[in-house]
């Protein structure tokens, strides 16, 4: 039987921001587009499956402005396999 884990939008938000570093001008300070529900802008989805439409958080440099978009399915699977460590560890 597989657990089913509630993730929550800034649990993903957290774990993005362990690791990421802008590219452009390697700063570590991002802001969040936490909407994942919206519809519009459509560069706030990413469609990877013929007709199926994922949500992704959007990562804003505070430096430059440079956006990071991310999979929410992407980063629940991280934030889940982080909790499972952590489940292992203790």
């Amino acid at each position: 039987m597989e657990n089913k884990v509630k993730v929550t939008v800034k649990d993903m938000e957290e774990k993005a921001l362990e690791t990421l570093k802008c590219p452009l001008c390697e700063s570590k300070e991002f802001s969040c587009n936490e909407n994942i529900t919206a519809r519009f802008p459509i560069n706030a989805m990413y469609q990877s499956v013929p007709g199926k439409i994922f949500g992704v958080l959007e990562f804003i440099c505070t430096e430059c402005g440079n956006v990071i978009s991310l999979s929410a399915d992407f980063l629940a699977a991280k934030v889940v396999e982080s909790n499972n460590e952590n489940l292992k560890s203790e």
